[in-house]
């Protein structure tokens, strides 16, 4: 059995563990049987080899292999686990048809060889598993096998505590029309557009931040906002008052000046 550990707690490159050790194998002329990836198969009477095996290629042949090892590992259920098949530079690439893969009892792999195949939510931790490989077309495994276990990559997105374009209001042009009322001294303004703007300040664009906490307000008291929405925007006015007459006659007009300048009018 071998015992496979790692301590490395550099997430910064990959772990590579060798796995070419102390497998089993053995070949039939005619075989499919479920009793040799069984964790309890009793493999003691197959022969133990090194990978890669290499072996004349027999058409009536399928070939088992069986690996057994203890997974010591702390979980970390950000980092991947791979089974990889290679051939080194200086050996023949060739690809073996027909192999199929279980773990723990698991079929985890149909296909061809090399490849990478993934082992993380089929391994037991601190345990014992079984590796059961079935080539059924007369390959040997002939290929180096290891344990990958990736870095783990760090990320972050930092978001600003305010964003500037959260909140870009349209300005609107208010049309309205002011007039002087001879008979009672009034100034009267008319605003023409006063429909529109009630409906442009209903459905003005604002983007609403999903973190931003919704008031609902109970009461008979109207809020302030609501009432601002109902009548509508107060226009900052530019008069210009001519007036001729005696100082008593024109005292109203200059404190009507005063109170409108007072209001933010000029």
């Amino acid at each position: 059995m071998t015992t496979t550990t790692n301590d490395n707690g550099n997430k910064d490159s990959t772990n590579v563990i060798l796995f070419d050790r102390d497998w089993k194998y053995i070949h039939f002329t005619n075989s499919s049987s479920k009793e040799f990836f069984s964790m309890n198969y009793d493999d003691h009477q197959w022969k133990t080899i090194n990978l890669p095996h290499y072996q004349v290629i027999y058409d009536s042949l399928i070939y088992w292999y069986r690996k057994k090892f203890e997974w010591k590992h702390k979980p970390d259920y950000q980092q991947h686990i791979y089974l990889n098949f290679y051939s080194n530079e200086d050996e023949d690439h060739q690809q073996i048809p027909s192999i199929i893969i279980w773990l723990n009892e698991t079929l985890i792999y149909s296909g061809s060889l090399p490849k990478s195949i993934q082992l993380t939510k089929y391994l037991r931790i601190n345990s014992d598993n079984i590796l059961a490989i079935c080539s059924a077309e007369g390959y040997t495994l002939s290929l180096h096998t290891r344990i990958l276990i990736p870095r783990v990559c760090f990320g972050s997105i930092k978001y600003d505590d305010f964003n500037e374009n959260r909140s870009r209001k349209r300005l609107q042009k208010l049309d309205y029309t002011a007039s002087f009322d001879d008979s009672d001294g009034l100034i009267d303004v008319c605003i023409d557009s006063f429909d529109k703007m009630k409906k442009a300040v209903q459905h003005e664009k604002v983007d609403i931040d999903e973190d931003y906490e919704w008031v609902n307000v109970v009461g008979t008291e109207q809020p302030e906002t609501e009432t601002i929405v109902e009548t509508g925007p107060i226009p900052r006015l530019a008069i210009l008052m001519l007036i001729v007459g005696t100082r008593g006659d024109v005292q109203p007009f200059i404190a009507l000046a005063k109170a409108l300048l007072a209001y933010g009018h000029r």
